[in-house]
């Protein structure tokens, strides 16, 4: 299900786009980015992750943490207070049954899995190119 992969990775303004790969009903374009952290967008689905960390870990689990709001968010499981004009993302609580986890849980999973090889490739391509 995935797309991109080594060959169409391709470095761009500090951006390198991976492939594209489906997250529930969406398919969802993937990028690595300067920095730390990651975003992740509903409209148009896409995730960004900070490449520049030591640890092929802390992408990974960037990319997780984003594919998991994305997913709880498109399936009303998100709640934010009222008034918060600030919209920040701190607020946000999720609430959901089981049976809602186990069914987020394999869509990340399956998405995870879709992709995980491509993403470590670009990162140590990413990490290459940042020491020439």
């Amino acid at each position: 299900m995935g797309g991109g992969g080594s060959e169409t990775a391709t470095l761009a303004m500090s951006r390198l786009y991976v492939g594209k790969y489906q997250l529930g009903s969406d398919h969802v374009k993937v990028f690595l980015r300067s920095g730390d952290g990651g975003d992740g967008y509903i409209l148009p689905p896409s995730i960004t992750i900070g490449a520049d960390v030591k640890s092929w870990k802390t992408v990974f689990g960037a990319l997780m943490h984003e594919a998991f709001e994305i997913v709880l968010t498109k399936n009303n499981l998100r709640y934010s207070p009222d008034q918060d004009w600030s919209n920040e993302s701190s607020a946000y609580l999720f609430v959901m049954t089981h049976n809602q986890m186990s069914d987020c849980n394999m869509r990340v999973a399956c998405f995870l899995d879709d992709l995980k090889s491509d993403l470590k490739k670009a990162w140590l391509k990413w990490k290459r190119e940042k020491r020439k």
